[in-house]
Order: structure tokens, then C-alpha cells, then sequence
């Protein structure tokens, strides 16, 4: 009797705290994400023609691309939708952590002409 109480006892208390760490992994989690800056996206049209976007943190321009990034030419996006598709990428990978540069090869999967 004393050992299936053992058991049964151990068993509670790993369930116990099991369930008390996901609490407070989930606590912080929610935490961590309200703390976070808000990121922004905002498009523009270029007066010589063209589109462009802003990224804004905490409702500050963090980047201002008027031009097509990672090509080797100075070209503009020819519509608003091509500048908000590289903007889109940009502004996920600000909010996963990651550097927001972009690829030529980004650039081609977004079927940007250039």
C-alpha cells in the first residue's frame, strides 16, 4: 500500500508541476508579445513615377525603400501591390527576429519585373 502511494503521489506531483510550467511559459510568452513594438507598413507613390514603402516601428520610419532592394540597378516598383509584397516580407521578418533584407531571389518568387 505505502509503495502505490508513493507512485500515485509522485506521479500527482510531476503532473503538478508540468502543468504549472506550461502556465508560466504561456504567461511570459503573452508577456513577451505585448512588449513588442508595433511594426507598420505604408506604401508611396514616387512623383517621377514608381511606388515605394515604409516600414515603421513604434510609428517611426525604420526603413524608407524607394527602390527595389537587392538589385543591381536603380529601379522602381511599378506597382503599389509589388512594393507591399516586398514591404509584407520585410515587416515578417522584423516581427520573427530576423535581419529584414531581401533576396534577388525574393524579388523573382514575388514576380517582380525589373
Amino acid at each position: 500500500m505505502t509503495k502505490r502511494y508513493l507512485i500515485i503521489t509522485g506521479v500527482s506531483v510531476i503532473m503538478l508541476l508540468t502543468a504549472s510550467a506550461m502556465i508560466l511559459l504561456k504567461n511570459n510568452k503573452s508577456a513577451t508579445d505585448s512588449n513588442l513594438l508595433p511594426v507598420a507598413l505604408h506604401s508611396f507613390k514616387i512623383k517621377d513615377g514608381g511606388w515605394g514603402y515604409e516600414v515603421l516601428v513604434n510609428n517611426k520610419i525604420y526603413i524608407h525603400q524607394d527602390c527595389i532592394p537587392a538589385i543591381n540597378s536603380f529601379k522602381r516598383f511599378n506597382t503599389e501591390s509589388e512594393a507591399l509584397s516586398i514591404g509584407n516580407r520585410v515587416v515578417d521578418k522584423i516581427k520573427h527576429g530576423h535581419k529584414p533584407s531581401i533576396t534577388v531571389q525574393e524579388i523573382k518568387d514575388a514576380h517582380i519585373q525589373y
